[in-house]
């Protein structure tokens, strides 16, 4: 199986984990990156570098500050860029990173294992079965066609229909199967890559089959996430909920459709808000929209795979039943 890149996300993770043992006893934030520093292992500094940028001045950051491939730093950056110098210094705001890149740097490897070792699979029986249909329609279908001349008999309809013309019908489900596995694949891809970005799903996804419940909760677990971040760093309840919502477009989707759930929440967040426990309420409500997040994800998996293998086994069964049939139809005719 391939290999994923989660070095971005668990560096990231450690640099801000080390950063929050050092603010612990730090006069300011200048002070704890250069005690970091200090004890910092010589290959970690361009990580420490990076992160320093992203406190101190997350709204000037570069292509070269945020790295090649799929990273957190444009999403942070573009969070910590509404706070001011002294909340993006908390340490309320470095620990509430530290637990949105734990959750990241779990999920990476959740993901890519549910769905990517079945989807090889499937794939790799769709190659073996279009192997053997190419060699039974070019090789084998010409000499059994020979042979029910020869006694004057016609072909089973069932065999001249999955074989003849080409075995067009063959193709066409073999297509329709890589197609809903290459779909399958994207969608992981993808998903993988903005759980590596601390970024959202397209609304787009949401209207397709089996991943939409996975794209609403996602957003919604991101949602939450960026208004825990922005509310570590000392923004107000209702600025905090709205700026998440302008940097998560999928939450205005659902919040114009019939999402309950998330109407719910945040009056629950106001309420609490109200009540001055807004971190509390912010961090139990992350912690179920994780856990329907994932939840959500073992049952698109689940029904992917259902419907899939069961696809598959219809067309092997279409396929040894084709291939088989002409056989028993000449030994009743001799």
């Amino acid at each position: 199986m391939t290999r994923i890149n989660t070095r971005p996300t668990q560096s990231l993770l450690t640099q801000v984990r080390l950063l929050e043992y050092s603010l612990a006893d730090s006069p300011d934030v200048g002070a704890a990156f250069v005690k970091l520093r200090a004890v910092a292992s010589p290959i970690d500094g361009e990580a420490i570098d990076r992160l320093e940028k992203l406190i101190l001045d997350p709204g000037t950051e570069s292509t070269a500050v945020v790295g090649v491939g799929p990273s957190p730093y444009r999403a942070y950056g573009r969070l910590l860029a509404r706070l001011a110098m002294r909340q993006r210094a908390s340490s309320a705001l470095v620990r509430a990173l530290h637990e949105q890149q734990s959750f990241a740097a779990a999920t990476v490897m959740t993901v890519w294992s549910q769905f990517m070792g079945y989807l090889v699979y499937l794939a790799a029986v769709i190659g073996v079965l279009a192997a053997i249909a190419i060699v039974y329609s070019l090789i084998v279908m010409p000499q059994m066609q020979e042979i029910y001349e020869s006694v004057g008999y016609p072909m089973p309809r069932l065999t001249l229909a999955i074989f003849g013309g080409g075995a067009w019908i063959v193709v066409l489900l073999i297509l329709i199967g890589c197609l809903a596995i290459a779909a399958n694949a994207w969608f992981v891809v993808k998903l993988r890559a903005q759980l590596q970005r601390f970024a959202p799903l397209s609304a787009s996804y949401r209207r397709m089959p089996l991943v939409g419940e996975v794209t609403d909760h996602y957003n919604e677990y991101l949602w939450l996430s960026y208004s825990a971040v922005l509310s570590a760093g000392g923004l107000a309840a209702e600025a905090s909920l709205q700026a998440a919502t302008d940097e998560v477009p999928g939450v205005a989707a659902m919040e114009g459709g019939e999402d309950e759930s998330l109407a719910s929440s945040r009056g629950a967040l106001q309420a609490a808000s109200r009540l001055g426990r807004l971190g509390d309420e912010l961090r139990a409500q992350q912690d179920e929209a994780a856990t329907r997040f994932l939840q959500s994800l073992s049952k698109a998996r689940r029904d992917s795979r259902l419907v899939l293998t069961i696809w598959v086994y219809v067309l092997v069964a279409l396929l040894v039943i084709a291939m088989y049939l002409p056989i028993f139809e000449l030994g009743h005719t001799i």
